[in-house]
């Protein structure tokens, strides 16, 4: 034994070193393990401890409490000042009255007042709903002595909203639009409900019409503005609505028909509403360069009430060009400048004609086809965009300042005579067509693709406003 350790103590005393380090190793792993371990537990931990605080609503320190409550009151003030753009058009006028109006009796050694101060106080007295028209006519006449200067300051408000709204404005309107700036009803006559409604609705059209001019034609469809105007015709309904025909200021076919004896001062609001929405909209179209107006329809006459707004959904069709429409949908998103809020929900954008169809159809160009007759008939009773000329003008019919052939005492040719000449005349015109060289026939150097750059746009958009008549 002595011996073999005598000849292999260098192997011995590796051996035994290796065996002491691989313990020291196993002992540092292990101790190592115990602390990693300790530390993912830790994590675990704060990871769960964080995302509770994430999920909290952090409790500020003192230090961040007056930050935090300057922000609020920052806030507040910003946010009052953007409700002013949802459907707020005569803000202006309203401010500008204030400013020029003046209390007979100073309060607190001043004869100004606030449009807050004013607005609220005019409504308390008012009333909402419980004061007759009588009531509220004498309230009307109280109120306004108690400032010096009311005609002046309704001069001011007059001559800021005849800029903002396309609404007739006149001595006799000019209270009532007063009042619904300041967030109350219309008021209507006990009497003659229908009668007012129906002058206002037409008065207004005719304004709308004036406005467009001959810039933007209105389509027969669209002239209405979505309003059945005919069912409140005097002449025909001796001044009151056909049965459901309220149901035309409502949207469409008796979506909200009434009675035939009269409208409430909620649908006159709201049809007073509907027509300044549908100027405003009718500005736009103007200035963009839109060349039709053929359907505009609304969804409903009462809208729809989200949170502490009203929504007034709209969709029209119109005919331009591109850069017209471009120019129209900018327009409209930039209404808030104007204190009106809207919102296009869609466009959609449809070509007129697809003039590169006749590069496949040569025929079309050269008029020779296995039935010219038929095809240069179609080519002349076509006018722009592809569309048929008068229906009621066909072959054999006469116009106006026609005269009959025979009628002075010709012999008058009959039907089947009068067709065959045009036949004759028709063929004869295609023979000599074909003979003429191509660059002097008919539509020779003609643009086809290109040439018309209108199209056919459907437009949705909302107009939302605050509403203040809750």
């Amino acid at each position: 034994m002595n011996r073999l350790i005598k000849h292999n103590i260098l192997l011995i005393l590796v051996v035994s070193l290796s065996v002491i380090a691989a313990c020291v190793l196993l002992v540092w792993i292990a101790m190592e393990h115990s602390e990693m371990s300790g530390y993912m537990k830790e994590t675990d931990t704060l990871r769960t401890k964080i995302k509770e605080l994430i999920e909290k609503t952090p409790a500020p320190v003192e230090g961040n409490k007056a930050p935090i409550q300057f922000n609020t009151r920052l806030y507040a003030r910003a946010a009052d000042e953007l409700e002013k753009h949802f459907g707020h058009p005569l803000q202006d006028a309203l401010v500008k009255f204030i400013e020029t109006i003046r209390l007979r009796e100073p309060r607190d050694g001043k004869n100004t007042i606030t449009l807050e101060q004013f607005r609220q106080e005019f409504r308390e007295g008012w009333g909402n709903g419980e004061r007759n028209n009588a009531q509220q006519g004498l309230f009307y006449k109280e109120f306004q002595r108690k400032f010096v200067n009311w005609a002046d300051a309704m001069r001011e408000f007059s001559n800021v909203a005849k800029t903002v709204t396309l609404e007739p404005i006149s001595e006799f309107t000019i209270d009532d639009i007063f009042r619904s700036a300041l967030g109350l009803e219309r008021m209507l006559p006990d009497e003659g409900q229908a009668e007012t409604v129906s002058r206002f609705v037409m008065d207004y059209r005719s304004k709308l019409m004036e406005t467009l001019g001959n810039k933007v034609t209105v389509s027969p469809q669209a002239a209405n503005f979505s309003f059945d105007i005919a069912s409140f015709d005097k002449e025909n309904t001796g001044g009151t609505p056909a049965p459901g025909g309220f149901g035309g200021f409502g949207g469409f076919g008796g979506g909200e028909a009434a009675a035939s004896s009269g409208v409430t001062v909620a649908d006159y609001t709201l049809i007073a509403k509907h027509l300044d929405v549908i100027g405003e909209i009718m500005q736009h179209l103007l200035s963009s360069g839109v060349k039709e107006l053929t359907m505009f329809r609304k969804r409903s006459l009462a809208g729809e009430t989200v949170g502490n707004y009203l929504v007034f959904h709209y969709s029209f069709e119109v005919v331009g060009t591109m850069e017209s429409i471009r120019k129209l949908v900018k327009s409209l998103d930039e209404g808030f400048r104007k204190n009106r809020l809207f919102v296009v929900r869609s466009v959609f954008l449809y070509a007129m004609s697809d003039p590169a169809r006749e590069l496949f159809e040569p025929e079309a160009l050269t008029g020779e086809s296995e039935d010219d007759n038929t095809r240069v008939r179609a080519r002349q009773g076509r006018g722009r965009r592809g569309q048929m000329m008068n229906p009621m003008m066909q072959p054999g019919m006469m116009g106006p300042g026609m005269v009959a052939p025979g009628a002075f005492g010709g012999v008058q040719e009959s039907e089947e005579e009068m067709r065959a000449r045009e036949a004759a005349e028709l063929q004869a015109r295609i023979e000599r067509e074909k003979k003429l060289p191509m660059n002097e026939r008919t539509g020779y150097g003609k643009v086809i693709i290109g040439g018309d750059k209108s199209v056919r746009a459907l437009i949705d958009v909302d107009y939302v406003m605050q509403n203040t008549t809750n």
